[in-house]
């Protein structure tokens, strides 16, 4: 999957989203870390560079162009849907 942009999609059945940089080795590495021990199928995943990425992190007021970490959306498919990103370090701002 490296280099990939893996995108949540229409049959995509997880409970979260995780959002993470498509050309990041170590990024694509804990994807795969993370698809192999996620034996209930809780997280969906995209990349930050895909459509739905982009879009995601837009929605929730983030930074799509800074792919430096990962974003997880708890809870994604309902109302009551969380925003989860690292905090700010003040580096780019």
């Amino acid at each position: 999957m490296v280099g990939s942009t893996t995108q949540a999609s229409a049959g995509a059945q997880g409970v979260h989203l995780v959002l993470y940089d498509g050309v990041c080795g170590l990024c694509n590495r804990l994807v795969q870390f993370l698809l192999r021990h996620d034996r209930r199928a809780a997280f969906d995943f995209a990349a930050l560079q895909s459509v739905t990425g982009r879009a995601v992190v837009e929605r929730w007021g983030g930074n799509p162009h800074d792919p430096n970490s990962f974003f997880i959306v708890a809870n994604y498919r309902t109302p009551a849907a969380r925003y989860f990103a690292p905090p700010t370090t003040g580096h780019g701002s």
